[in-house]
C-alpha cells in the first residue's frame, strides 16, 4: 500500500483576503473558485490545497483552527531571492531566512490570518 499526500486544508476567515494572497502574492493557480461554498482550491505543484472559511474567532493559542503553524513547507531553489521579492509584494515573515545544521535555510512566512507556511532551499 503507497499512502500519498495529496490535499492540504487552510482555514480562514475571509476568502477574498486569502484568495488575493495566495494567487497574487504566492503566485499559486487557482485551479478552483468555490466560494459560494466556503473554500478555494490551489493547485501550487504536485498537491492541492484547499483554503476553507471557518467562522471561528479562536487563535492556535485557543486550540482553534486560525492563526497556526500549517505544518506545510514549501520548496524554493533560491530562498534569499523568494525572500526579497515576497517581501516586496508584502509578504509577512516571521523568521530567516536561517541557515540550518543540516545545511539548508528555512523562512517562515504569514498570510492575512496569521496561519504560518515554511519556505525551505535545500542544499543538493
Amino acid at each position: 500500500m503507497k499512502l500519498i499526500p495529496h490535499t492540504f486544508r487552510i482555514f480562514v476567515r475571509d476568502l477574498e483576503e486569502a484568495k488575493a494572497f495566495y494567487r497574487d502574492k504566492l503566485d499559486w493557480g487557482l485551479s478552483g473558485d468555490s466560494s459560494q461554498y466556503g473554500y478555494l482550491v490551489f493547485e501550487p505543484g504536485n498537491i492541492t490545497v484547499v483554503v476553507e472559511r471557518t467562522d471561528e474567532k479562536e487563535s492556535e493559542d485557543e486550540g482553534g483552527l486560525l492563526s497556526r503553524f500549517t505544518g506545510l513547507s514549501l520548496g524554493v531553489e533560491n530562498l534569499h531571492t523568494v525572500h526579497n521579492e515576497l517581501k516586496d509584494r508584502g509578504v509577512v515573515f516571521t523568521g530567516g531566512p536561517e541557515e540550518q545544521s543540516w545545511g539548508g535555510l528555512l523562512a517562515w512566512i504569514k498570510d492575512p490570518d496569521g496561519n504560518i507556511l515554511t519556505l525551505i532551499e535545500t542544499k543538493e
